[in-house]
This record gives C-alpha cells, sequence and structure tokens, in this order.
C-alpha cells in the first residue's frame, strides 16, 4: 500500500469514526486523499444539509484550511500528500459542534480530527 492511500484510509476511517456520532455527516467516500464528506440535516432524511455546509466552508477558509463544496453538500478534502499521517490528527474540524453560530454564515469548531 503506498504512502498516499495509507493515508487517505486513515482520515476515512476517522470520519466514518465520526459519522457514528454525527447526525450531520450523511456519508464519507473517497479515493487516496480525495475524500467528501456529505453533510446531511440528519441520518434518517439523508436531505442535504446545504447552508450548513457552506458555512463549514467559509469557516474553514478564515481559519486557513482549504477545503472546497461539492454537489449539494459534500464538503471535499484534498489534504497535501507530503503531511505526515500524524499531523492529520491536530487538524482542527468537529462536525459535532458547526452547528454553533460564531457569526453570520461561519461556526465554531473545537474538536481535533
Amino acid at each position: 500500500m503506498g504512502k498516499i492511500e495509507e493515508k487517505g484510509n486513515y482520515i476515512m476511517k476517522r470520519l466514518t469514526e465520526l459519522q457514528n456520532e454525527c447526525p450531520l455527516i450523511g456519508d464519507v467516500r473517497g479515493l487516496g486523499l480525495m475524500i467528501g464528506v456529505e453533510l446531511v440535516e440528519d441520518h434518517q432524511s439523508k436531505k442535504p444539509a446545504k447552508k450548513i455546509r457552506d458555512a463549514v466552508v467559509t469557516t474553514c477558509f478564515e481559519d486557513g484550511l482549504a477545503v472546497m463544496g461539492a454537489g449539494e453538500s459534500v464538503i471535499r478534502l484534498a489534504p497535501p500528500a507530503h503531511n505526515r499521517v500524524r499531523r492529520h490528527r491536530h487538524r482542527p474540524i468537529d462536525p459535532r459542534e458547526i452547528t454553533t453560530p460564531r457569526s453570520e454564515g461561519t461556526l465554531t469548531r473545537s474538536w481535533r480530527l
């Protein structure tokens, strides 16, 4: 297994663990380090959480973390291939906290992946 695949598998594993705890994460999918996290209003309806996705993207940008929106409610992650796996654990992101408004259009996060 190559290093990129190993890093991608690690990140997807951690995000999938968060999916079990966070009703906003509807799906986690990807290949290598190109990873998508679909945000939904709840696991039951799977209704896309468009406004929350937009606020997460804005908040990440303001905090210096480059993520992109994709589709209706997907956050696309593409971390650099040269980072060590352990550095990804320190990237601030908490789907359980993203519904706390920090200001108009942005969100507060406090947990580390």
